[in-house]
């Protein structure tokens, strides 16, 4: 299957679990959560700092069960820019939490680098593979990105396996509704 293959499989898949999404998001908030206390308790770095997105209507919401977790307050939200560039700024979580926030957003807060950043998506497979969009714009910022890379999908967007090209970067983490996938 080529990369167009794949995204009109993926959303035929949407379509048919469309039901199920507010019971998927929560469970794969409460796997990302545990994830990140894990990385945090590691790293034992109390400025770290969580580049989220604001998602599309077929994209995981995945800040459900941060709050409970502390870590809702040092979340920075993606802006992407017209020229193919993403970064990084501070936001107001209850902006987040009512869903006030776009692609776009106002920037008013100043820019960061996240020590860890959630990448959506379309597709991905149990090698840390993705597919997205098709723009390239998380893939030209993983470029440079030093730090932990995490892709948050539905359990149903896996497939066997992600056709892959020169440009696309292999994620850290892939947190679903069913489970957490690790690098090696």
């Amino acid at each position: 299957m080529n990369k167009e293959e794949v995204r009109k499989l993926i959303k035929e898949r949407h379509r048919e679990h469309k039901d199920q999404l507010s019971s998927f998001n929560d469970q794969l908030s409460e796997n990302l959560a545990d994830l990140l206390s894990n990385i945090n308790s590691k790293k034992n770095d109390h400025g770290f700092y969580l580049g989220g997105y604001s998602p599309l209507s077929d994209e995981p919401i995945w800040w459900y069960s941060l709050e409970e977790k502390e870590i809702l307050n040092k979340i920075v939200l993606v802006h992407m820019h017209d020229e193919i560039k993403l970064t990084y700024h501070s936001i107001d979580p209850k902006d987040l939490m009512n869903r006030k926030l776009g692609l776009q957003l106002d920037i008013t807060g100043e820019e960061v680098v996240p020590g860890a950043i959630l990448i959506p998506g379309v597709a991905f497979d149990g090698s840390l593979n993705r597919i997205g969009r098709g723009k390239g714009y998380f893939d030209s910022y993983l470029k440079s990105y030093n730090g932990i890379k995490i892709g948050i999908f539905f359990s149903y967007q896996e497939i066997e396996e992600v056709p892959t090209e020169a440009h696309d970067e292999k994620l850290d983490f892939i947190v679903t509704n069913k489970k957490i996938y690790r690098r090696g």
